[in-house]
């Protein structure tokens, strides 16, 4: 036994044996050792831990008889036990901190620590209390509950942030309350719904696999859709005898195919097989070019591919033998090809393509379809043209500054306008009224900030610094009205350095790519510029969807073409 030199006796135990849960003279954890009346304050089957009240010493080895040394954890707000190597004491449920001397979150009123009413993450000024004018807990915009302890609907996660949940195969927006897991239509699956579900395959589209069961080994197929057939089998999905079997859906073996002789007789000779009208080979096996779907009740053995050479490649009629299925051009769908695919209108014979796209302005129309012959797309409220590129009469489209706030109009932390330039030759092309001048005299500015759809914000600042160094400050958001009442508010903080620069600039806050964006709500926000030296003259507000910019794209719906010179034109 290994006993660490804490104990003269043990015995043999089989389930610890074959749990391998005791560790050898060796150092390897085999046979089943387990150690009796462990002393030196130890415990464990080779009396290798400490007992409660007692921890691991960083100062001795594991066979030091003073290796467990007492816990100095007197305090009435620990449970007594500590932290093996540091001795840090472990707190009571309702006790936090270095020395269990704080309130754990959800509980108030140190020492006592008595259990809140409300989640104080969720209720508006962080209380922990209700509301003793309304008798509940008031509840932050996105939380909701008798608590506060809930999110609304479309959000989730301890902050109760909106849920990213915008793929096309999201549900309805909405996503799990806790993990942020989008609830998925039929055929996707992954945290945000962003891959195909087994069964499935083509993602975005996600199309069922739709593998023929007699012919399939299961319902799986590839990233291209082809099922896994039995040996016997072929085809898409399986639903089609493999070269040299016939009778489908049984499948045997056999020299002519019964489906495609005038007398059907299998067990003929390959060169002495007669072929139906439309049906070829040495064994009767396959349809001939034009036609498709070889069956033993069509007296003429396959049925004419009906293809629409408008929209077929190269303008040919043939089709797939197994389904019937004709060429299309890239812009064309269908059995037959007789249909412009949704985003694209017009067919005709010399489009390579098949069909003109629609050209639908993915910001100004209700999606990518159009009308078939004329190629109007349907746009959003206060749109207009054909393509839903231009605004209504007495309306714009906003620049990625339309979110903007002047520095100038907003006031110090105590209220007071703030002190601002207007000297071109200071801050050449400034904005509005003027910039906001900070100085020790003036080194906090107060803008007040009006958000009405909860985002993921970046700031932009344009600025003057005309020093040789830089200059660095800190830029806080909280509820507006909050910052200098609120000692428990969450705020929102995080440091900006300006450049030297006598010209115009523009700085953005997070200044690295990893930086997390500010969270904001519906509200009212105050948002406290902090630094010295610098000139400001705007903020400016980025949602993510200006940032991120996940849906744009260039898409080329018209082929290229080749046009000669004209004297080229002219020999010809």
């Amino acid at each position: 036994c290994n006993c660490n030199g804490h104990a003269y006796d043990c015995y043999y135990d089989p389930e610890v044996d074959r749990h391998k849960a005791s560790k050898s003279r060796e150092d390897k954890f085999e046979g089943g050792g387990v150690c009796i009346d462990c002393q030196h304050h130890t415990t464990g089957v080779n009396c290798e831990r400490c007992i409660p009240g007692y921890y691991r010493s960083p100062d001795h080895p594991i066979d030091s008889p003073y290796v467990c040394y007492r816990c100095n954890c007197k305090s009435d707000f620990t449970d007594g036990t500590c932290e093996d190597l540091t001795g840090r004491c472990y707190c009571k449920p309702n006790y936090t901190g270095e020395h269990c001397d704080a309130c754990a979150e959800g509980y108030l009123d140190f020492p006592h620590c008595y259990h809140c009413d409300c989640y104080a993450g969720g209720t508006e000024g962080n209380a922990c209390r209700k509301d003793p004018r309304v008798g509940m807990c008031v509840c932050k915009p996105n939380f909701q509950g008798t608590h506060c302890d809930q999110c609304t609907p479309g959000h989730y996660g301890p902050l109760c942030q909106p849920c990213q949940c915008s793929g096309p195969g999201q549900y309805d927006g909405t996503c799990d309350s806790e993990t942020g897991q989008c609830l998925c239509r039929t055929g996707f699956e992954g945290q945000l719904c962003d891959q195909c579900a087994p069964g499935y395959f083509n993602y975005p589209l996600c199309q069922s696999c739709s593998c023929d069961s007699r012919g399939a080994v299961d319902n799986n197929c590839s990233p291209a859709g082809q099922c896994r057939c039995h040996v016997n089998f072929a085809g898409h999905t399986c639903n089609q005898c493999a070269l040299g079997f016939y009778g489908y859906p049984s499948c045997t073996l056999g020299s002519c195919n019964p489906a495609g002789l005038v007398t059907a007789d299998p067990s003929l000779a390959p060169d002495s097989c007669a072929c139906r009208a439309y049906v070829e080979g040495p064994a009767c096996d396959r349809c001939k070019p034009l036609y498709w779907n070889l069956t033993p009740d069509n007296p003429y053995g396959c049925t004419s591919c009906k293809c629409e050479t408008k929209g077929t490649i190269s303008g040919i009629a043939e089709c797939q033998q197994g389904n019937g299925q004709c060429f299309c051009k890239p812009n064309t769908c269908g059995q037959f090809c007789s249909v412009c695919k949704d985003g694209y209108f017009s067919m005709e014979n010399t489009n390579y393509f098949g069909c003109q796209g629609c050209r639908c302005d993915v910001g100004g129309s209700l999606g990518p379809s159009c009308e078939e012959r004329s190629g109007a797309c349907r746009c959003r409220q206060n749109t207009r043209g054909p393509t839903c590129t231009q605004p209504v009469r007495d309306h714009y489209f906003p620049d990625l500054h339309h979110l903007k706030f002047e520095l100038e109009e907003g006031t110090t932390p105590a209220g007071r306008a703030v002190r601002f330039g207007y000297n071109p030759l200071e801050f050449e092309g400034f904005s509005w009224r003027g910039y906001a001048q900070m100085s020790s005299i003036q080194p906090k500015v107060v803008v007040t900030l009006n958000v009405t759809s909860p985002d993921l914000f970046r700031l932009v600042f344009r600025y003057v610094s005309r020093g040789s160094a830089i200059v660095e400050g800190r830029v806080s958001v909280v509820e507006e009205g909050k910052f200098n009442i609120c000692g428990n508010c969450t705020e929102q903080s995080k440091q900006i350095v300006f450049a030297p620069s006598t010209e115009p600039a523009f700085v953005t806050v997070p200044q690295n790519s990893f930086g997390e964006p500010f969270v904001l709500n519906p509200n009212t926000w105050s948002l406290i510029v902090e630094a010295e030296g610098v000139l400001l003259d705007y903020l400016v507000l980025l949602p993510s969807s200006y940032y991120e910019a996940p849906i744009l794209q260039l898409k080329v719906t018209d082929p290229c073409t080749y046009q000669p010179a004209p004297e080229q034109a002219t020999q010809k």
